[in-house]
């Protein structure tokens, strides 16, 4: 049996290239079971909403100068301290 890829187009960190997903017997059965489906977008959300819950959630806990970036250093710092410092990329 030969190896297979599917290439899937990625949202995430890879910006939007196709990434190669390799084809297992579970992604195989599920290939078969359902067809190709064109499932769209899968988060209906804006900027513009995005913005808004975030305006929202400073606001509700009384941080209205709290950056995301706040909130990612603060991740790192807690991985950094449970020893975990080896899983945060550049």
């Amino acid at each position: 049996m030969r190896a297979a890829v599917l290439r899937a187009l990625s949202k995430g960190r890879a910006g939007g290239k196709l990434t190669p997903v390799p084809i297992t017997r579970a992604v195989r059965w599920v290939l078969r079971r359902n067809g190709p489906v064109e499932v769209g977008r899968l988060f209906q959300v804006s900027k513009q909403l995005l913005r808004q819950d975030w305006e929202e959630a400073r606001a509700a806990i009384g941080r209205p100068d709290l950056l995301f970036k706040d909130l990612r250093h603060s991740f790192a710092q807690a991985l950094e301290d449970a020893g975990a410092g080896d899983m945060i990329t550049d």
